[in-house]
């Protein structure tokens, strides 16, 4: 993560500690609320595991979302997306000798 942030690491750093410690405080009280319901003393290993697969499918998501764009970059170098139907159309010249123009019989 510090190789992305050069220019501010340890804004980078102490934003990701914070994360964790955001993360970990209500992981840690919820914890602490199941054996007090009456739920048992190994409830807390079901809180964690429920935590910890909740936490995986963002992570899934976003390991798919980047192979999506290491994928469009290499099909699209230029950009890194697919071409839009904004783009300008070609000239005739841009088409090559195989671009043919309409009769002006073939026009109605």
């Amino acid at each position: 993560m510090l190789d992305q942030t050069a220019k501010a690491p340890t804004l980078a750093s102490a934003m990701n500690i914070g994360a964790f410690n955001l993360g970990n405080a209500p992981a840690t009280w919820l914890g602490g609320l199941v054996p007090g319901a009456g739920l048992g003393p190994t409830s807390p290993n079901l809180v964690g595991a429920a935590l910890a697969l909740g936490a995986l499918m963002p992570t899934v998501t976003s390991a798919l979302l980047g192979r999506s764009a290491a994928a469009r970059k290499r099909a699209f170098p230029a950009t890194g997306a697919a071409p839009t139907h904004d783009a300008p159309a070609l000239s005739p010249e841009q088409c090559g000798p195989a671009w043919s123009a309409p009769r002006a019989s073939a026009r109605r």
